[in-house]
């Protein structure tokens, strides 16, 4: 029958209805239908190799069998252990259920005693050489009981690489630093027996040697972030046992000024974490990969599975949260009096206007819930080079004999390079306590101040 023009017009606009319902959705499917191509510099981030180290030359595999029973060469076992893995990867993957610390053919040696008398304590005050005269014969038992994993920490010094190879990824696996912490602190211990028995001057010669495998491992370029931290922290406790020797024995001019001159500035490879930003970038790109990998569901299966493939393009993902981690690493290059004093809230971060989502709205839902300025790990190092300054500050203050009337002047005449890496000023003597301080901003370090010299 013949519809009135009123009917018509009802039937038309019904008609426009049912067609833009369809036409929404079908828009933001086409939209979504094609990825960016990668940036250069995040292919050129994506396609760098990290083993390029020759196996016998690099501290990594010895990390990885370092209280290994086996009496043989730990770097081979180290290589073993990690062809094993790269085995066992690609059977398993995407799972990846291996573990350094669990799975290979040889046996651990457990830590014998307690760690607890040990030098290198996590106190706010290390009062190391006072526990090597008060409890002199349970170090030595000590000692003597984990005396494989003491040799060992000595035995790593003559290596001059630390390039982590490990592929980055959801759960990739890391080295596990527990027992390279342990058997540092053994070495602390034995340094300070060795002052105990008058035999300072080898010490104050082993502490230059350890210091500077430290230092040279924690400027290499390929490590990833908890590689760089332990690394720091290594360093931090040999910077606490020389201000805890200069503070409680006896030292001539020659040797205060081997201790000045084995505790240089921390240079711009030491402390940035522009490469280990980088290498985290790896493990998000992983992540990324694996979402927008339709045949791979461990995280959305079924229909979720199959928009989440739709709506997530992993080129255009990977390019803006590269767009991020390039203003975090310019901020690590920065100088410590440049960086935030705060890490931005969630409120003062940046956000996407509500129609940028329209195209690969799941990628960038993932970069803005990942976002992070990585502040307190820079505050770690510029705390550290604070630290660092101190101890420099200690070693003078002791050789000239400094009295305690005049140690603040001494301080502002000694300039920024010696003054809070955050301002330049004069650090904070506090005569009462016989103390230097300035504020540190991670949060993980405000138990180390005041700083007694």
């Amino acid at each position: 029958m013949p519809l009135s023009p009123p009917a018509k017009g009802v039937l038309w606009l019904i008609c426009g209805l049912i067609l833009l319902i369809l036409a929404v959705p079908g828009t933001w499917l086409l939209v979504n239908v094609y990825d960016a191509p990668l940036d250069p510099q995040v292919l050129a981030v994506l396609e760098r190799k990290y083993d390029t180290i020759a196996p016998a030359e690099n501290l990594f595999y010895a990390l990885l069998a370092l209280n290994s029973q086996d009496a043989g060469d730990i770097n081979a076992q180290g290589q073993r252990l990690y062809t094993e893995y790269l085995r066992q990867s690609a059977a398993h993957a995407p799972e990846r259920t291996y573990r350094f610390d669990y799975d290979g053919t040889f046996a651990r040696q457990p830590f014998e005693g307690n760690q607890q008398l040990l030098c290198g304590s996590a106190k706010p005050q290390e009062y190391c050489l006072e526990r090597a005269r008060s409890t002199r014969k349970e170090l030595e038992q000590l000692l003597a009981s984990n005396r494989l994993l003491l040799d060992r920490y000595g035995s790593l010094q003559h290596y001059r690489h630390l390039q982590d190879p490990v592929h980055l990824a959801v759960n990739s696996l890391i080295v596990q630093w527990q027992p390279f912490r342990a058997a540092k602190r053994l070495w602390l211990t034995d340094v300070a027996l060795q002052i105990d028995a008058g035999n300072r001057d080898a010490a104050i010669d082993a502490l230059r040697e350890e210091i500077a495998f430290t230092r040279r491992m924690l400027a290499e370029p390929d490590l990833i972030l908890i590689d760089k931290m332990m690394l720091a922290a290594s360093l931090r406790d040999s910077l606490r046992l020389i201000s805890d020797l200069m503070r409680q024995v006896p030292l001539s001019q020659a040797q205060f000024q081997a201790l000045q001159e084995m505790n240089p500035p921390l240079t711009d490879d030491e402390r940035s974490l522009s490469s280990v930003f980088a290498r985290e970038f790896t493990g998000f790109a992983d992540l990324a990969q694996s979402l927008g990998d339709s045949t791979y569901s461990a995280f959305s299966p079924g229909l979720a599975g199959s928009l989440q493939s739709r709506f997530l393009k992993v080129h255009a993902t990977l390019n803006l949260k590269w767009s991020t981690v390039e203003k975090t690493i310019a901020e690590s290059r920065a100088s410590c009096e440049k960086l935030p004093r705060e890490e931005p809230t969630s409120n003062g971060r940046a956000k996407l206007p509500f129609y940028d989502y329209v195209y690969n709205p799941i990628g960038k839902i993932l970069v803005v819930v990942s976002a992070t300025s990585g502040l307190d790990f820079l505050e770690t190092f510029c705390d550290l080079e604070g630290m660092r300054r101190i101890v420099a500050l200690q070693a003078m203050l002791r050789a000239r004999q400094v009295p305690d009337e005049e140690v603040a002047e001494f301080l502002k005449r000694a300039g920024s390079a010696f003054g809070n890496p955050y301002t330049g000023l004069p650090m904070q003597w506090n005569a009462a306590s016989h103390a230097l301080t300035f504020e540190p901003l991670a949060p993980r370090d405000g138990d180390y101040f005041p700083w007694a010299i």
